[in-house]
This record gives structure tokens, C-alpha cells and sequence, in this order.
């Protein structure tokens, strides 16, 4: 999965939005949908889950809706997607060969959980764009030698661009110690997004807090839709008791956009 489900988010839906302080009993058990699409990707998977009441501790997978119907459809294409075998709660397409996702296409999202509530919406995917120079680029980056910076083409459809660094195998890396001693327990994520609000720009410099581990990184450039904007700006913003989270679904809350993805891989050594 392209994306990480927050659980803290998950329990906030049940209770944003209230123009009084919300308590446990004014639980609303709603549906929540979260999922991505990429351009020139295969469908990934789509998450159903419901909301948890504020007095109620669970994990993600406890708060998981089983046996719901998933469909993606646009672009020609109808796909019935399928709950993975040890997932619960993630829906995922399971025709061969996959049916691929295009830039500048529709798509629309349906799903009815087992006591018959649906929660529909769509996405435009923006258009592809590419990394300038990847070719050319420095294979390998000595960590805090200098800056080193990437350009990028315009996507010309999208709403934003997310930079991000992704430490490709953690098995095998190994930690860069923080500066100031902090944080060097071996919990050091292993992506680190570090880049918003390019709306006008297609260039960034790439911070060095932003690297965890030493070893094969990908650079990841992401050209993300207006559903996708919107709920990142909200999710760091937050919802309060005077402005309700809104969201681009129908029916339940959560999340469904798109993005068209552009990387490259470089090799950090100490």
C-alpha cells in the first residue's frame, strides 16, 4: 500500500465538526473511505473502515468493514475490487492483466457496506510530468556534502506537488544519528514528505533532515488532485468545534484522490 491509514484521523471523523464540545455519546457511526489513485498504475487499495467512538481504544483493523462492495469505474473500465486475504478493511483489484490507471481521465468510486449504507466519489488524475536531468543526476550523495536540488516539468492539471524521501530497503540501511542525540532508537520513519504548497513552483532543495537511513533513497516528486490537496490542508490544519472538516466523498467521510508520480533513486553514504 502506497499510503499509511491514520488511525487518530479515523477516531477524529466521529467527532469534528460539532458546534458544541463532543462527548462519547454523541457517536455517530459513519463509513470512511480512504484511497489513491496513480497515473499509468495499477488500481491500489481502497480502505473501509467506520468511525471510533472517543472512549473507545481500538486498532485500525478492529475499526475494518468486511464484505463490502468496492467498484472503480471510468476510463472504460468497471473493476469489482476484493478485500486482501489478512487485511481487513482493504479492498484491492484483483484483475489480470491490471487494469491501469490513466492521467487526465475521471474516476468514480462506489461502495455499499453490508447494511446496505454507500459512499460514492471521484477523482480526476492529473497529467504525468517528469523529473529534468534525471539521467544525469549524481548517482551517489556523500550525507551534509553541499545541497543538491530537482527540477521538475508542470503537470499542467494538477492542484499541488508533494516532495517527499523514501528509504528504499530498511533491512539493509543504516541510521543516520540525529543531530542533537534525539530520536536514535531505530523508530526513524522511513519516508520523509518534507515539501508542500508548490503551487507555482516545480523546484526544490533537498533538506538533509529529511534523510533517516544511509543507503539506496528514492526522490519522489508527487502531482497530487484537489481532493488530495484539500485533505492534507485540513488534516494539518485540523477540525474544530467552528470549522467542520469537509470531505470529497458522499455519504460517509474520508478521502479519495489521485496522483501522477515522478522519482529517482540515488545511493547516500556517510
Amino acid at each position: 500500500m502506497k499510503y499509511i491509514v491514520f488511525a487518530v484521523f479515523i477516531i477524529s471523523m466521529g467527532m469534528s465538526g460539532c458546534s458544541e464540545p463532543t462527548y462519547p455519546t454523541d457517536y455517530s457511526n459513519q463509513v470512511v473511505v480512504q484511497g489513491y489513485l496513480t497515473a499509468n498504475q495499477p488500481i491500489d487499495s481502497i480502505i473501509v473502515r467506520r468511525t471510533a467512538r472517543i472512549d473507545e481504544y481500538v486498532l485500525g483493523s478492529a475499526l475494518s468493514i468486511q464484505e463490502a462492495i468496492v467498484v472503480v469505474t471510468g476510463n472504460g473500465i468497471s473493476d469489482t475490487l476484493k478485500e486482501m486475504r489478512g487485511f481487513h478493511g482493504y479492498y484491492t483489484s484483483v484483475r489480470n492483466p491490471k487494469n491501469i490507471i490513466k492521467p487526465r481521465q475521471t474516476y468514480d468510486l462506489f461502495v455499499q457496506v453490508p447494511d446496505g449504507r454507500t459512499v460514492t466519489a471521484s477523482t480526476t488524475v492529473p497529467d504525468t510530468f517528469h523529473i529534468i536531468g534525471k539521467e544525469s543526476f549524481p548517482p551517489i550523495f556523500h550525507y551534509q556534502k553541499g545541497l543538491f536540488t530537482i527540477d521538475w516539468t508542470s503537470s499542467n492539471t494538477y492542484s499541488d506537488y508533494i516532495t517527499s524521501v523514501t528509504s528504499v530497503d530498511l533491512s539493509i540501511l543504516d541510521p543516520i544519528p540525529s543531530d542533537f542525540g534525539n530520536n536514535d532508537n531505530g523508530n526513524k520513519p522511513s519516508r520523509t514528505s518534507y515539501g508542500f504548497n508548490y503551487i507555482d513552483k516545480t523546484h526544490t532543495e533537498i533538506p538533509w533532515f529529511a534523510f533517516h537511513y544511509y543507503g539506496e533513497t528514492a526522490l519522489i516528486v508527487k502531482a497530487i488532485d484537489k481532493n488530495y490537496y484539500d485533505f492534507i490542508r485540513q488534516l494539518e490544519g485540523g477540525g474544530t468545534d467552528l470549522r467542520e472538516m469537509k470531505y470529497n466523498v458522499q455519504g460517509g467521510l474520508g478521502v479519495f484522490g489521485s496522483a501522477s508520480v515522478d522519482s529517482l533513486h540515488i545511493l547516500l553514504l556517510p
